[in-house]
């Protein structure tokens, strides 16, 4: 019997330096007045009147209630610099820890049992480049396989493999968000399908880094269970071997993007400014998602093959091999996915909707119906 055993730790606490632009306070006032001063003055349009702003001035009664709300998440400048006036010096978190575990025991002259053990535990902090944004990530991996090898004779061999490997992952906001507060924003047509969802949009404004709570939080997790199995006899010149694997692979809340809680742009097509638009409350595109997006995936492959080396010469081989493999298409066990097939070389010369569910029972049986438009 033998034993072997380790364990890592790495700890890192890294400054970083990230660079971007952010408003000026009177910029969040509504005051523009900076922009005509440049080599290349920027007039702001009313998008109402068709007129120009005043001195470049957006009256304060102008500025959009959601913005006002919004405004306190965007950080002053801290460098004096037109641009790049702002840098975040937030650390970067990572810690890992793993455990290896390895077990090698004989059971006779002809029979050998191994098995190991892998657990890696991480957590860490990813920055943003505006401060009260930021990232928090948790993964956690598992993966152990027995093996067992038994030798029947000088010329014949086989041996069997049990695989398992299971990851989770975690990414939430730096930090944390209070109930109620996406309704506290005042968007009207967005929401959440629970208070584990809360957060904010996101918003893209041209010109400066894009904030808001992106894909978060986001919590991954994925089974992989694989069985196979090997016979190999030699015979003269000849190495024969067949070999076989079954395998089961779970996705378990899988989210395509946190869109419910929406997502708007400001390209300056309005007013003839990027930030200018957003005080305004002019989005040139808003997108959104309704329901959940969460997916709970399952499926499954196989294979069988078998090869023969045949020594022909000293200094020559031929290898001849037959395998088969297969691989399932994920389906979803709430009945919530499908995807677009296109019929182009097909009649009717149309597209369609697959949908890849389990059946109401909840049998691992997969259906998929073709719905043409």
């Amino acid at each position: 019997l033998n034993i072997f055993t380790s364990f890592d730790g790495l700890r890192i606490n890294q400054g970083s330096t990230l660079l971007s632009n952010v408003p000026t306070p009177a910029m969040k006032a509504g005051d523009f007045s900076e922009l005509l001063v440049l080599e290349d003055p920027v007039h702001l349009m009313d998008p109402f009147t068709g007129l120009p702003f005043p001195g470049n001035q957006i009256p304060a009664d102008r500025i959009h209630p959601v913005i006002r709300n919004l405004l306190g998440l965007l950080p002053d400048p801290n460098r004096d610099e037109s641009v790049r006036n702002f840098v975040n010096s937030q650390p970067v978190v990572s810690n890992v820890d793993t455990l290896n575990l390895r077990v090698d025991y004989g059971l006779s002259d002809r029979s050998q049992l191994s098995s190991q053990f892998q657990m890696v535990d991480g957590n860490g902090i990813d920055v943003h480049p505006f401060p009260h944004f930021g990232r928090r990530e948790l993964e956690k991996e598992y993966e152990g396989y027995i093996n067992f090898t038994r030798k029947f004779s000088d010329h014949s061999v086989s041996s069997f493999r049990m695989e398992f490997d299971r990851s989770e992952e975690l990414d939430t906001t730096r930090d944390e968000r209070p109930a109620g507060l996406l309704n506290s924003l005042g968007i009207e047509g967005i929401a959440i399908s629970g208070p584990e969802d809360e957060g904010y949009p996101v918003f893209e404004v041209e010109g400066y880094p894009d904030f808001g709570d992106e894909q978060m939080p986001r919590h991954e997790v994925e089974n992989r269970y694989r069985f196979e199995g090997e016979f190999t006899l030699t015979r003269g010149d000849h190495i024969l071997e067949l070999a076989g694997a079954i395998g089961w692979h779970q996705l378990n809340d899988v989210r395509s993007s946190s869109l419910e809680r929406g997502a708007f742009s400001f390209s300056g097509a309005y007013s003839g400014h990027a930030f200018a638009d957003f005080l305004l409350g002019r989005a040139d595109q808003a997108t959104r998602a309704g329901g959940s997006s969460r997916q709970d995936l399952r499926g499954g492959n196989f294979r069988l093959g078998i090869t023969d080396e045949w020594r022909l010469l000293d200094r020559l081989t031929l290898t001849l091999g037959l395998r088969y493999q297969y691989y399932s298409p994920y389906y979803s066990i709430h009945n919530n996915l499908s995807v677009f097939r296109p019929l182009l070389f097909e009649p009717p010369k149309d597209g369609g909707l697959v949908d890849l569910n389990a059946d109401s029972t909840g049998s691992e049986d997969r259906i998929s119906t073709v719905v043409h438009p």
